[in-house]
């Protein structure tokens, strides 16, 4: 058995072990892009929130990327679009409300302050974010600020127009990184995979060609 070992390893060749290289790189690349993508929490805040006139103070969040963060009030698809257009106040590229919002209240009034402990890091207001996202949910940008990994924050809401009718929507106040920043690092991720991908097909082509070779050889010698 001992020397049988030997035997394989010495026809085995140099390549084969190539191949396991590029297998082991492939491997180590790939868990690498796995521990990335779940490493970083991308809405350090997710919670349902109720829109009565009044103050809403959050639970502490703690970044973990420096850099922008969006708050956004997201709401389920319960009415029209151009209904929730109206009632979120967004507005056309010219900073004039839609011509079929006539009748249409915007309920949207809403500023926003960010703590760090007891300090006011950065404050805004709803009327400067006045901009929406459809997709499979609809958000209604709120402010923008930067935080620094690792800190914790806290945002306190005043809620100056009650827009309780948007309640049966399902409010939810989520801060995030914003869309853009998390496409580029899901694009390095996918670049990543691509090479683990990649860095597999050139690894296991080899061990299995080189497999393929000796099993050939092994079939010559038994028929001779």
């Amino acid at each position: 058995m001992l020397e049988l070992h030997f035997g394989l390893r010495r026809h085995i060749g140099v390549g084969f072990w190539i191949g396991v290289v590029f297998l082991c790189l492939a491997a180590l690349l790939y868990a690498k892009s796995e521990s990335e993508e779940h490493a970083r929490n991308w809405e350090p805040l997710d919670i349902p929130i109720s829109l009565h006139q009044g103050i809403i103070n959050t639970p502490t969040l703690r970044p973990d990327l420096d850099g922008d963060y969006e708050i956004l009030i997201e709401f389920d698809k319960k009415f029209s679009l151009n209904r929730m257009e109206c009632m979120l106040g967004v507005l056309t590229p010219k900073g004039t409300r839609p011509d079929w919002c006539s009748g249409i209240p915007d309920l949207i009034n809403i500023s926003w302050t960010l703590f760090e402990g007891k300090k006011i890091i950065s404050h805004g207001d709803s009327s400067y974010y006045p901009g929406g996202v459809w997709s499979a949910k609809v958000d209604r940008h709120i402010g923008r600020f930067q935080a620094r990994k690792g800190h914790t924050y806290t945002v306190a809401l005043n809620v100056k127009r009650n827009a309780s009718e948007l309640n049966i929507a399902n409010p939810r106040l989520v801060i995030g990184v914003p869309q853009e920043e998390g496409e580029g690092y899901g694009a390095l991720i996918a670049v990543e995979r691509l090479g683990a991908l990649i860095l597999a097909l050139i690894g296991g082509t080899i061990v299995l060609g080189r497999l393929f070779s000796l099993e050939l050889r092994r079939r010559k010698r038994t028929k001779t």
